[in-house]
């Protein structure tokens, strides 16, 4: 027998559901169709969580299955960690790079920046697979047995990609590389396929405001369109790949930009309706599952955080494996810290890294505190952003390897052992600069529509913006410096200062940065409506 508070509770949650969906009171959703408007489904701040908890378990107990479904909280967070190594880890095999001393770097640069551009390809690709994923679990209240087994079936498919990543960054063109790389991912788009399916044939498995919404068909559809699509040119590319590897090769590059092509043909097709009527175009999709909104902002920050741990733990591998001396080695300098010495630039330029890791995970941790929703173009921007952040371990090999300990009092700017510390120093300077640029641009963007974008306390007063925006200007404005004195002064800047930079002046220039707002704060008087309450914000639909 059902709890009597668990009946009070689906009662309210029905009664919730049934006048969100009628709209105005009185007003039927026929007459709201025929208006141009259609009915939105009920929030998750709507309706509270121990409702539909109590909604979806007593659904579950009528059909006998309470035992077998269970929140799936932690199967996101699973999938969100295993996305975020799988991506940040390829990285790794464009850093196993064997250079000389007497190498130039330059000459290296053909067999490098195709394995970077390639990395940049796999890991957007791999971030569609994870958006896709975040996607489905909007209409997800309760996970079943075989969902669970379906997500992870995809995670599987997923951890192989490094492995086929390696092959194909070493033969691109090679048949069977391009089919082992599109057969992993075709894999994953059947797999979610097959998610979708069993998600809409149980009613316990889906949302309460899914379950009966008048547009549920075109909810199932947008999302068999989005994931088919990537599917369709996996698919197209196994069978081309016998034929012809390049072409393949183009369709699977066309994989990691499906999304974007898919928002511009969706705008394109907007604008021909306006053109050739009078009639507004309206979509009978809810919000959040239009593929230009990404409302699951607290994953997007769980992938993020995941990202920038992986860098930083990547990082310190690279000394864990090298930079141990042997016996021989302690015994000729006379003891083990004499020994380390001899790795002292390794570890400032470890410092270094991680310090600006560190620095740009504060940046977009303080940058998603003042952004309310996530809109495509954040969700491309930020995803941009920690790729470039990913290369991170491949400018702290080269400048462990070619900064520090060989540098004379006055160095020859002509000297291969110069020119390879400058181009170290520059790769590191490009992938910090390319971050911070692209969270700059998460930032214009919700700047050019802050009242749908930013909190109401950002949206509405200016004193916020010119904090954050020192800070986002602050890693740009620095790597451009050092790399034009890299590139023309080599004779008068070094890996030393660099680093040193890194470790003490950007941190300092942070602390000041504080106090200066803290001090200007104090002295300004309060802006009218700079605080807004919860109970404001939950009367404003925030909360």
């Amino acid at each position: 027998m059902a709890d009597p508070a668990d009946s009070e509770d689906i009662s309210c949650c029905d009664h919730l559901i049934n006048s969100d969906i009628s709209g105005d009171e009185g007003e039927s959703t026929a007459e709201m169709s025929l208006k141009g408007r259609h009915p939105l489904p009920a929030t998750v701040t709507t309706i509270p969580p121990r409702l539909r908890y109590a909604d979806t378990l007593h659904l579950a107990q009528q059909l006998g299955l309470q035992e077998t479904v269970s929140s799936p909280t932690r199967l996101q967070a699973f999938a969100d960690a295993i996305c975020a190594i799988v991506a940040t880890i390829m990285i790794l095999p464009v850093t196993n790079l064997e250079i000389q001393g007497n190498e130039n770097l330059y000459d290296s640069f053909p067999d490098l920046i195709p394995k970077i551009l390639l990395y940049v390809m796999c890991f957007l690709t791999i971030v569609q697979v994870w958006s896709n994923m975040a996607r489905l679990f909007l209409i997800v209240e309760m996970a079943d047995d075989l969902l669970v087994l379906l997500n992870l079936a995809q995670i599987m498919a997923i951890t192989f990609l490094p492995y086929s990543f390696t092959i194909l960054a070493e033969y691109t063109m090679d048949i069977f590389a391009v089919i082992l790389y599109a057969l992993l991912f075709a894999t994953v788009g059947m797999l979610q396929i097959i998610f979708i399916w069993h998600c809409f044939r149980m009613k316990l498995i889906l949302k309460i405001e899914i379950r009966d919404h008048p547009f549920k068909d075109n909810i199932k559809r947008m999302l068999y369109w989005n994931t088919g699509t990537q599917l369709l040119l996996c698919l197209l590319a196994i069978f081309i790949a016998i034929v012809s590897p390049s072409v393949a090769f183009v369709l699977l590059v066309l994989v990691a930009f499906s999304p974007f092509v898919r928002w511009c043909t969706k705008k394109l097709q907007k604008a021909l309706q306006r053109c050739r009527s009078d009639i507004e175009v309206t979509d009978f999709v809810p919000s959040e599952f239009l593929t230009d909104h990404f409302q699951a902002k607290s994953r997007l920050e769980n992938f993020s955080d995941g990202v920038f741990s992986i860098v930083a733990t990547l990082v310190i591998l690279e000394i864990t494996e090298k930079n141990i001396p042997d016996e021989a080695a302690v015994e000729k300098a006379g003891g083990l810290l004499q020994a380390l010495v001899e790795y002292s630039a390794v570890f400032l330029a470890y410092g270094a890294t991680f310090i600006t890791v560190a620095m740009m995970w504060f940046i977009h941790h303080t940058l998603l505190n003042f952004i309310r929703k996530i809109s495509y173009s954040m969700l491309v921007f930020n995803m941009l952003a920690l790729c470039s952040i990913g290369i991170l371990p491949l400018g702290f090999k080269l400048a462990s390897e070619f900064g520090v300990g060989y540098r004379k009092h006055d160095p020859n700017p002509q000297d291969i052992k110069v020119i390879n510390e400058m181009i170290s120093i520059q790769i590191n300077c490009a992938c910090i600069f390319m971050g911070a640029f692209f969270m700059t641009c998460m930032w214009i963007v919700g700047l050019y529509n802050p009242q749908e974008l930013l909190y109401p306390e950002i949206s509405y007063n200016g004193r916020s913006h010119g904090n954050l925006s020192a800070k986002l200007a602050l890693y740009p404005i620095i790597t451009l410096l050092v790399f034009f004195i890299s590139t023309f002064k080599k004779e008068v800047f070094s890996a030393v200062i660099f680093y040193v930079m890194q470790v003490l002046g950007v941190p300092i220039i942070f602390l000041l940065m504080k106090l200066v707002t803290m001090f200007i704060e104090y002295k300004l008087p309060p802006v009218e409506n700079e605080v807004f309450t919860d109970s404001e914000r939950i009367a404003s639909g925030e909360l």
